[in-house]
């Protein structure tokens, strides 16, 4: 076998098999062509040496050829290697590559496709329908052992699996290119129960597979007409090629897969582009905020505030998507845009004169016309999935009310810090100390806090899910503000639970419409808990859980500028790169991700990262790309005004009315255009906008 071994000072090997062998583990290589009528397996002919790595030779008999050439770029304990694929076929023929590695993982590995898949996207609990790995199991929806699906579903491009020796990472560029044309690609996990091994891998072409997963949410999901095959139409004699990555290395800890994303997004990294500048993105969005979205008669920021949905969302919520989710950027914003301030304390004072539920002690949830509720907008989701609360979904949230006290206390602070009149926000501290104090009581031995509340008495209802670290990051400010250990010790308690949940990689629970789908939101709450928490005690194991709560964040933000086939974004040329997605269960990009911008700083400023630097200019500039910056640039609205869902992909959320691939939600929603505000007012330099 030596002489056909590929070897840069390093102990990887490759045989004439096309084998990967890193630390006794075999890695096998495999190549499928699947047409309109049958799948054809490709065989490895010949592997040769090349400059700096080496190259396969795959034969389709009479189909055609697949040539690989790989190039090594580091070695061990790490290989990263660059590849390009180029097809040529004999004859004109539709189909689909699928170009998988197999390998026989010792432990039941933990799958990721950054933005799509994070472990078994809590198949155990989750009641929705977006798609769940159920490993080793039998294929149906919405849980199934095999995924194949577009790549662009994915923020990086890239499919990952970590067992408990080894990572196994690749990665394959957004489209082919061929015959003047481009094809979207495709990604693909496979842990069928037919033989030992799991693969992994990408295809060219792609294909939906069990089903196409759409962002529903009630009724079902698939469509019928799917799975979806999109064959490439290979023409005789053309070339087509494609490019691609790959990384192996030693997992040495259960976060592994963070180098992986890291060295992906700095391949395939395309900075956001923007020509606006903050200032004017402060003036203009803080002024739709206060002229535009605040309703002065029923004291809130409706939850849609003009388009489509607005007569039947006329209502608005404490903090998640209105209340002080939209205060605290405009209180941040008030030394710029002065009547910001009446429109703060017009809100504040009503929320705590009136807003807090007699027998419960928390915060009402919403407010619709003049009647203050417990139950928002997405009660009827709740009702549906979770299978704990025996009745009505009308109870208090740890997402509405955690976010509400953790916002108010920062709005408290900033407040002070300001130099404001004492008597205008003094009253604000006792309401958001009441409410802790119940939580507190009821803290669970793990250290979790309470996610429902009964609002007949307050008692905590569940626990066992993610968006209750709104509490513990009000906790950590509320310890900031008082300098009570009390508040400290219940914070550095749950801290644990919550750091246990994200070993883990498969954080649930937040967003209360997706039916506990795995998503992004929750952990924004963490790393806000953590900034704080690490300030105020200087203990290095909140930086370094801090660090992997952003590692986390950044999986779901996209690394590059994915392309478009429709408008208004195709025309617009918009950029993808520094939008989160919101969970498994959705399929649109959102500014949640901006909510964090200061902490992301912060953790740059004692690191000095600059790939922490680099995501956070990502976030600051494509924010600054999200909204109207006059009447009707995205198609709709007036100038400041902004939507919350940008569509990346070839499925919406369900709505038909809304375009795959391009298309907007033509509506303005207050709590898009305020996480770009506070992104913009944060305390970072000029120099990381623009």
């Amino acid at each position: 076998m030596k002489d056909n071994t590929v070897k840069k000072g390093y102990q990887t090997l490759i045989d004439s098999n096309g084998n990967l062998i890193f630390t006794q583990q075999k890695i096998t290589p495999s190549l499928k062509l699947l047409t309109e009528h049958e799948e054809a397996l490709f065989t490895l002919t010949s592997l040769k040496r090349g400059k700096a790595g080496f190259v396969f030779f795959w034969s389709g008999g009479d189909y055609g050829e697949l040539i690989e050439e790989w190039q090594i770029s580091e070695g061990s304990p790490i290989l990263k290697a660059h590849f390009k694929v180029t097809a040529k076929f004999t004859k004109n023929l539709k189909a689909i590559f699928i170009r998988e590695w197999a390998f026989q993982a010792e432990t039941t590995p933990y799958f990721m496709i950054p933005g799509h898949l994070y472990g078994s996207n809590n198949l155990k609990n989750s009641k929705g329908l977006q798609p769940q790995l159920n490993y080793r199991g039998d294929i149906s929806y919405p849980k199934t052992p095999v995924f194949r699906t577009r790549a662009d579903r994915s923020t990086h491009n890239a499919v990952i699996a970590q067992w408990s020796k080894l990572i196994l990472a690749v990665q394959i560029q957004e489209v082919t290119s061929g015959n003047k044309s481009e094809y979207y690609n495709g990604l693909c996990i496979d842990t069928r129960n037919f033989d030992v091994f799991d693969r992994i891998g990408f295809t060219l072409g792609y294909h939906h597979f069990p089903v196409q997963y759409k962002g529903k949410i009630f009724g079902q999901s698939p469509v019928t007409e799917e799975p979806v095959l999109n064959f490439i139409p290979f023409t005789k004699e053309k070339t087509y090629t494609a490019h691609g990555r790959l990384y192996l290395a030693a997992r040495t800890a259960p976060f592994g897969w963070e180098k992986a994303v890291q060295w992906f997004y700095e391949q395939i990294h395309q900075p956001p582009a923007n020509d606006v500048p903050r200032q004017e993105a402060v003036s203009v969005l803080a002024r739709a905020l206060v002229e535009d979205a605040y309703d002065k008669a029923y004291k809130y920021f409706p939850t849609v505030v003009s388009g489509s949905h607005a007569d039947t969302c006329n209502a608005g919520d404490m903090s998640w998507t209105g209340g002080m989710q939209v205060i605290y950027p405009l209180l941040r914003a008030s030394g710029r845009v002065p009547q910001a301030k009446s429109t703060i304390l017009d809100f504040v004072n009503n929320l705590i004169n009136n807003g807090i539920h007699p027998s419960s002690g928390f915060f009402y949830e919403s407010r619709k016309e003049n009647a203050w509720r417990i139950n928002g907008w997405w009660s009827d989701h709740v009702t549906l999935y979770d299978r704990t609360l025996k009745r009505l979904s009308h109870f208090h949230s740890s997402y509405i009310n955690g976010q509400a006290v953790c916002y108010l206390l920062k709005s408290y602070q900033y407040a002070q810090a300001s130099g404001w009149d004492q008597k205008e926000y003094s009253a604000w501290l006792k309401p958001c100390l009441n409410i802790l104090a119940k939580v507190i009581a009821q803290q669970r031995y793990d250290g979790a806090l309470g996610v429902y509340f009964d609002p007949n008495d307050g008692t905590a209802l569940s626990y066992n899910s993610f968006q209750s670290a709104w509490f513990f990051a009000a906790l950590a400010e509320a310890y900031d503000i008082t300098g009570d250990h009390a508040y400290l010790k219940v914070a550095e308690n749950s801290e644990g639970f919550y750091f246990g949940l994200l070993e883990k990689g498969e954080l649930w629970g937040t967003p209360m419409d997706t039916g506990d789908a795995v998503d992004e939101e929750g952990n924004l709450a963490y790393v806000t808990g953590l900034a704080t928490l690490h300030k105020a005690t200087g203990k290095k194991k909140y930086l370094d859980h801090l660090l992997h709560a952003l590692h986390y964040e950044f999986s779901w933000k996209f690394a590059y500028n994915t392309r478009f086939e429709n408008e208004p974004l195709k025309s617009l040329h918009w950029s993808s790169c520094g939008g989160s997605i919101t969970s498994s269960h959705n399929l649109h990009i959102h500014q949640m991700g901006n909510l964090i911008a200061e902490e992301m700083y912060y953790a740059y400023q004692q690191t000095k990262d600059p790939y922490i630097l680099s995501r956070l200019k990502d976030t600051l500039n494509w924010g600054l790309g999200t909204f109207n910056r006059h009447d009707g640039q995205f198609g709709f609205g007036k100038k400041g005004w902004a939507t919350e869902q940008f569509f990346h992909t070839d499925a919406v959320q369900d709505d038909p009315n809304r375009i795959p691939d391009g298309g907007i939600w033509k509506d303005y929603l207050s709590w898009a255009a305020a996480c770009v505000l506070l992104s913009s007012v944060a305390d970072i330099p000029d120099e990381y906008y623009g």
